[in-house]
């Protein structure tokens, strides 16, 4: 399998470009679809790009997704994101998971207290979280 970071980087592109969203969903398809033929039961998981999860062509391609920094860290690790940031984003994921998606989740935290009361939170949601350090370079 595969798990793609960045599928979110049509937002680079969409002042000049108003297609990004459906060409990198398309990409994300044809990926999916070459990779399947090859190895049946390979499992493809996007990270981010919320937008794209409207899509129902591209919600039947990808096997679950994962959401960055949905309760903390958009404005400095350890730090709570706004409201209205994180009902943005749960619009999309609910949607997604209504669908049938699996979502997985990472938040970046180190304070002990906070990393309990944040995954309880996804999980309460439906959703599996994952606490890490943002480098990513050892496990929690």
């Amino acid at each position: 399998g595969a798990f793609l970071d960045r599928v979110d980087a049509y937002d680079d592109w969409r002042s000049d470009h108003p297609q990004a969203v459906d060409d990198m969903a398309d990409f994300v398809i044809r990926l999916s679809d070459t990779a399947r033929k090859m190895q049946p039961g390979f499992l493809l998981i996007s990270q981010n790009a919320e937008i794209a999860l409207s899509k129902a062509h591209y919600r039947a391609t990808i096997d679950a997704v994962s959401k960055e920094s949905l309760l903390t860290g958009l404005q400095g690790e350890g730090t709570a994101n706004r409201p209205d940031q994180i009902a943005w984003s749960l619009n999309h994921l609910l949607q997604a998971q209504l669908t049938g998606l699996t979502i997985l989740t990472i938040e970046y935290l180190r304070a002990h207290g906070d990393v309990a009361a944040v995954q309880e939170r996804h999980r309460t949601m439906g959703f599996v979280p994952f606490l890490a350090n943002r480098l990513l370079d050892r496990l929690p």
